[in-house]
């Protein structure tokens, strides 16, 4: 089964500031371990909300907004894991970095679909 590891944003990550040096190093250690286990598929760190482009349909027309609404959460980074169960995407999920001056951090286990959406019976 796949899992999105996701890690939320702090304020430290939407105003722009690159981790410390000791967490950046954390990170690295982190991903490596998940190579090492074989259970990694991809991972990413994601940028600041003030360099995020949000599409919403207005009419049937897409419309660009250059910063979305602040009222959102946002995401700092992900790891996308190929696990057998939930309860070992969460092991893995506990195990993920953070600052450690900062204090409610979130980070979310969510399943992937099995299927793509083309495949997928819910959406025929």
């Amino acid at each position: 089964m796949r899992f999105m590891i996701i890690r939320r944003a702090g304020a430290d990550t939407e105003a722009g500031f690159p981790p410390g040096r000791e967490f950046a190093a954390r990170l690295r250690v982190y991903d490596e371990t998940l190579i090492r286990a074989g259970v990694l598929l991809t991972a990413g760190r994601l940028r600041p909300e003030s360099l995020v482009a949000q599409i919403a349909r207005h009419g049937g027309e897409a419309v660009v907004t250059a910063r979305p609404s602040l009222d959102t959460e946002w995401i700092a980074g992900f790891w996308l894991i190929q696990a057998k169960d939930r309860a070992e995407a969460v092991e893995w999920a506990r195990r993920v970095p953070v600052p450690g001056r900062r204090v409610g951090v979130g980070v979310e286990v969510w399943q992937c679909a099995s299927r793509p959406w083309r495949d997928s019976p819910e959406c025929l």
